[in-house]
């Protein structure tokens, strides 16, 4: 087994980890908390960064997936711009996933101007899932946000806070997904214009 696991600002990166294994696999425990964060969480063009997970060409057979991201009084966004699955979400990518568990929480409290950046993907407490294999596979996304001043997904964004998008996922058999998404005293939209299936949301391609 070739595996490397990374841990960077509360991330956790795998990859190259193709083979089975055999036994209980290992679960995958992400925590972040950020406090009083001036400026943002993530920088733009940031991929999976900030108390995310991103696990590319790995068997996760059996395993059980926990990312937790809290960021309070992030006075300008928590997501930057063109980023893709970032601030506490989970990216995985040509993997195998058959009787795994994913669960995602995000908690932003006082984001001064918006939880995703625009033109983000998959950002802010969401799940991206590409080119994976999917049985038995339970899901859950919770993602909380309050008193945003702004806007909880920016403009131009794709399936951004507290949202799930699968792309090109097989065979989804007997898949269990399950979003839950708050949204309390944000002041102007909870989803940008010009944006795909944000903001506690489940899109399929």
């Amino acid at each position: 087994m070739n595996k490397m696991m990374m841990i960077a600002l509360g991330t956790a990166v795998a990859l190259g980890s193709t083979a089975t294994l055999a036994g209980p696999q290992p679960d995958l425990n992400v925590r972040s908390e950020n406090e009083g964060v001036a400026t943002t969480a993530t920088k733009q063009n940031s991929t999976a960064s900030t108390g995310s997970l991103n696990v590319k060409g790995s068997s996760l057979r059996n395993s059980k997936i926990d990312v937790y991201s809290q960021n309070n009084k992030v006075k300008t966004n928590a997501t930057g711009v063109g980023s893709t699955a970032a601030t506490g979400s989970a990216l995985i990518n040509k993997s195998a996933l058959q009787g795994s568990e994913i669960k995602v929480h995000s908690y932003n409290q006082e984001a001064k101007t918006t939880a995703s950046g625009k033109e983000s993907t998959a950002a802010t407490g969401s799940v991206l899932i590409k080119n994976s294999t999917l049985k038995n596979t339970k899901i859950k996304v919770n993602s909380h946000n309050e008193g945003s001043v702004t806007t909880a997904s920016g403009s131009y964004s794709k399936a951004a806070t507290g949202s799930v998008l699968l792309e090109n996922a097989r065979p989804a058999q007997n898949v269990k997904i399950n979003v839950s998404s708050q949204n309390h005293g944000v002041k102007t939209t909870a989803s940008g214009y010009n944006s795909d299936s944000s903001t506690g949301s489940m899109t399929f391609e």
